[in-house]
């Protein structure tokens, strides 16, 4: 062979090679392909791994991996208000041959990847039209149009939990339309001050004769000069449920207080539910980005305590001062500011400091059956159930002590524009004394009676006590409102055959009316129509002097007040509050509930009053990096599926 020839060779395999690389595509194994036609858009064509022959500029060849793609970009979308907000997304999505021929049918020739970005800024522009702008410029979206949004994406191979969207950006002239400045703005001035007390389970039915007989006489005087009715329970009639919807104005499916606990998957066991997992703002965080100084003691799910324009005391204190003096330290967070417990926790009580005078008002025991209740042994057996009542009261009893003296320590000190306090003893001590209570029931024997039918009226009495020494010690200008969730069954109305205690079932015991007062300035005194516990936030606001919000479904209570009072119904209503001042810290159902002595003491209370069953069995979780360190428990859902079933969200959007 020449030289020439030789070198004529490898020209001649350039050219070769040039050729083929125009005429053939090699798909790499492990992935997608598809055979697209440029003139004429005939049906897209699947390819295997392989060589693959094309016609150049006629036909082309799109490849893609089949691990998840990473989608990122930036949206412009109008939100339901009609402002232009620009949406920052990212989401994952996976691939495989169905999803990836749709999108090249319905693109008419783009690629997959770029068809299915298109599809979800459409998503985008759509589900924004159903939320306001300060909803958009929040680190997720709402709930109802992020289910709409991942329900058209997941035609696109959504990756569960891969979807982000925002916080959204606006111009700064909107941005401060949503500011706390803004909120103190729109708020009419004034000088009144407001008290809330809730007293869990308290009921008409049962304080009436009561009053009659001259036992009540700080409610009767409130029935007397204020307006007085009652108030509608929500189903499920659970107490953190019902007073976080007191707080919030909304109800649980959206404030997200849901159950009594949830599950420590690092422990296998059962925990308190926390602040945490509130998605929406309470009262005490309104109050604070208006400008307004509040302060709230024990209200339920407030632990870890929030920051707010006042003190805040959650509903872990006085399990915390029980823990503490049994040598074990808090674990934080029980109050904010955190130096607020260290400052009171001298002058609280524990268990160990009730005594037999003490519980003489209430039932009649000796000194030999105090000691024998605060013997966990001891209670079991024939005996058990009256002394884990007698333990449950003494507990009780230490427990509204305490929040006692820290209520009176916080209004002595400087009355807030807005105070509450929440008394859970009347419920629980209906929940262990309930059945034993006059008239006699049968199967209660002479002696039980005599011992123990007078617990529940003497408890209302002590509340009544405490009623009193509250309205001594607040301003003139105070507005009260004493509210209770939900009441409580009594005589012939009690079941018969299941005790107020039986495990998962004490909601059989409670009334679906519950009390409600207003007291005070602007009160018009005389009956209320039955209200709702949507009603109390809005009343709230009114007496506040801050404008209502279209979002709240309650309405504020205005027949109770003077007619000539010009409280904050009368403003223009917002969209929201959730629009304004800071977002309310990011909730969660993975929370860190530590196994700390204070909850295992709340979880044995709710045990003994029948608001949760036997502890689980013992399942340890991983303790991995950034894996969930709680979990909602069974009847959290449960309850949830009930809520949005009598809302009629049969998808739970």
């Amino acid at each position: 062979m020449s030289l020439a020839r030789i070198g004529r060779l490898p020209l001649g395999l350039l050219i070769v090679g040039l050729i083929c690389s125009c005429l053939l595509r090699f798909v790499p194994s492990g992935n997608l392909a598809v055979l697209q036609n440029r003139v004429g858009r005939s049906d897209p064509q699947l390819l295997g791994p392989g060589l693959h022959w094309r016609i150049p500029l006629w036909e082309s060849v799109e490849t893609y991996p089949r691990r998840p793609v990473t989608l990122q970009g930036e949206v412009g979308v109008v939100s339901r208000d009609r402002i232009k907000v620009s949406l920052p997304y990212e989401l994952g999505v996976e691939l495989d041959e169905e999803k990836v021929l749709r999108a090249h049918r319905e693109a008419g020739g783009a690629g997959a990847v770029d068809w299915i970005r298109h599809e979800t800024e459409a998503a985008l522009r759509r589900s924004a039209k159903w939320a306001d702008a300060y909803q958009l410029l929040r680190d997720t979206l709402p709930a109802a149009p992020r289910a709409t949004l991942e329900k058209s994406l997941a035609r696109w191979g959504l990756v569960q939990g891969s979807l982000k969207v925002g916080p959204g950006r606006v111009r700064p002239e909107i941005l401060a339309s949503f500011s706390s400045q803004r909120l103190r703005a729109l708020r009419k001035p004034s000088t009144e001050r407001l008290v809330v007390i809730g007293v869990d389970g308290a009921d008409w039915d049962f304080a009436l004769p009561m009053i009659r007989r001259g036992e009540l006489p700080n409610l009767a005087r409130l029935r007397r000069e204020g307006a007085y009715g009652k108030i509608r329970t929500n189903n499920p009639p659970l107490s953190p449920l019902l007073w976080t919807t007191v707080a919030t104005g909304k109800s649980p499916d959206l404030h997200g207080i849901n159950d009594f606990l949830v599950v420590d998957l690092k422990s296998g066991q059962m925990r308190p539910i926390s602040s945490d997992f509130r998605k929406v703002k309470a009262f005490w965080n309104i109050a604070t980005d208006a400008g307004l100084t509040s302060e709230v003691v024990a209200w339920w799910a407030t632990w870890p305590a929030e920051p707010i324009r006042g003190i805040l005391v959650s509903d872990r204190v006085s399990y915390s001062t029980f823990s503490f003096l049994e040598g074990a330290k808090p674990g934080g967070g029980e109050t904010f500011p955190e130096g607020y417990f260290q400052e009171i926790q001298p002058s609280l009580i524990g268990e160990k400091d009730i005594r037999p005078g003490d519980l003489s008002p209430l039932v009649l025991v000796t000194a030999a059956e105090l000691a024998a209740a605060r013997t966990p042994e001891a209670r079991s057996g024939e005996r058990g159930e009256d002394l884990e009542s007698l333990a449950t009261l003494i507990r009780v009893l230490a427990s509204t002590e305490n929040y006692r003296r820290i209520t009176l320590d916080l209004l002595r000190r400087k009355q807030p524009d807005l105070f509450a306090v929440y008394f859970q003893g009347i419920d629980e001590i209906n929940h262990r004394y309930a059945h034993l209570s006059s008239p006699r029931m049968t199967g209660v024997s002479p002696e039980r009676f005599r011992k123990y039918s007078e617990a529940v009226a003497g408890f209302y009495r002590l509340q009544d006590r405490l009623l009193g020494e509250i309205l001594r010690n607040i301003s003139p200008e105070t507005t009260v409102i004493v509210l209770s969730d939900h009441g409580f069954l009594t005589g012939a109305a009690r079941p018969r055959d299941v005790p107020p205690f039986i495990s998962q079932q004490p909601g059989l015991w409670h009334a679906p009316f519950g009390l409600l007062l207003l007291w005070g300035n602007h009160v018009k005194p005389g009956p209320l129509p039955t209200a709702s516990l949507f009603d109390i936030l809005p009343t709230i606001l009114d007496l506040l002097g801050l404008p209502p919000a279209k979002d709240l479904p309650g309405r504020s209570l205005r027949s109770a007040l003077d007619p000539s009072f010009l409280g904050g119904s009368k403003l223009p209503p917002i969209a929201s509050y959730e629009a304004y001042g800071d977002p309310l810290r990011a909730s969660t159902e993975n929370a860190s509930q530590g196994a700390s002595p204070d909850s295992e003491a709340m979880v044995e209370t709710l045990r003994s009053l029948g608001y949760v069953g036997p502890a689980p069995v013992h399942h340890p979780g991983g303790e991995g990096k950034g894996e969930p360190r709680s979990a909602t428990t069974a009847l959290y859902h449960s309850n949830l599926a009930a809520i949005l079933i009598a809302k009629g969200d049969l998808e739970g959007g």
